[in-house]
């Protein structure tokens, strides 16, 4: 191997490094958790016919 292809591969290695480092240091939470919030209204709705409590749980179970 020439001088120049030993350098491209080092390159390479701390290109992947640096890429592995900001993949690992990324923290994303991206997921959306509406039970604490569903179980809320569930536990201190108004009083209500047993339709409403249809919606709340249609709405909350399949949107």
């Amino acid at each position: 191997m020439s001088r120049v292809g030993v350098d491209e591969v080092r390159e390479l290695g701390q290109n992947l490094g640096h890429l592995v480092a900001t993949l690992a240091a990324t923290d994303v939470h991206d997921d959306l958790c509406v039970s604490p919030l569903r179980q809320r209204l569930l536990d201190h709705r108004l009083a209500a016919t047993e339709g409403a409590f249809f919606f709340f749980f249609f709405f909350f179970f399949f949107f």
